[in-house]
């Protein structure tokens, strides 16, 4: 994110005239939160999430569909059947 003063913002070609007091606001209340409870109780989604946990390795099925060497491998045989049991 770059900090550019509010006169230099670079609007699209179909901007249409916004209140930056609203935004202001928004920005004050949030500074507001953050300091009264703490760094990054309140922030943007756009921020991102770090998740601490992650999923366990233990549970992953195999990639049977995206790995050549994780293909199964069936052997299958049936019985021979004589010309004398295949007429019945």
């Amino acid at each position: 994110m770059v900090l550019v003063p509010q006169s230099q913002i670079q609007l699209n070609l179909l901007h249409t005239a916004r209140p930056y007091s609203r935004d202001k606001a928004l920005m004050s209340s949030v500074d507001t939160i953050n300091t009264q409870w703490g760094s990054n109780t309140v922030r943007y989604a756009s921020c991102g999430i770090k998740q601490p946990r992650q999923m366990r390795r233990s549970m992953l099925s195999n990639r049977f569909t995206t790995n050549w060497d994780e293909i199964l491998k069936v052997k299958a045989s049936f019985p021979i059947k004589f010309d004398s049991e295949a007429s019945t």
